[in-house]
């Protein structure tokens, strides 16, 4: 059961659907990837890109365009978002556990 965009979820974790693709595709098999844990995404132009439920633990975001992009659900424990534009972003359910950020940019991505 997926709750609909309009109304927050009142679902715990363990009750989420799991797996779902994101907006990355690898380049070769055109398959939705979702494990981007390390990977060097510093001033990369993610703007809009759908990221929700990607595994970016680790990455090196630092510098990059996440404007308007969906992270819901993602794991950025342990990224560097150092510089990053996060305007517009959305972050509901993302683990930002011991994720490297600056105060303005998260800022700016929930402010209304």
């Amino acid at each position: 059961m997926t709750p609909s965009p309009s109304e927050p979820s009142e679902l715990p974790d363990e009750d989420m659907p799991r797996g779902q693709p994101t907006g990355v595709t690898d380049g070769k098999t055109g398959d939705f990837v979702n494990d981007l844990s390390g990977a060097n995404l510093s001033w990369a132009d993610l703007s809009g890109a759908d990221l929700s439920w990607a595994d970016l633990s680790r990455a090196d975001l630092s510098g990059a365009d996440l404007s308007e992009a969906d992270l819901s659900w993602a794991n950025l424990s342990w990224a560097d978002l150092s510089w990053a534009d996060l305007s517009g972003a959305n972050l509901r359910g993302a683990d930002l556990s011991e994720a490297r950020v600056q105060v303005g940019n998260v800022v700016r991505s929930i402010a209304p």
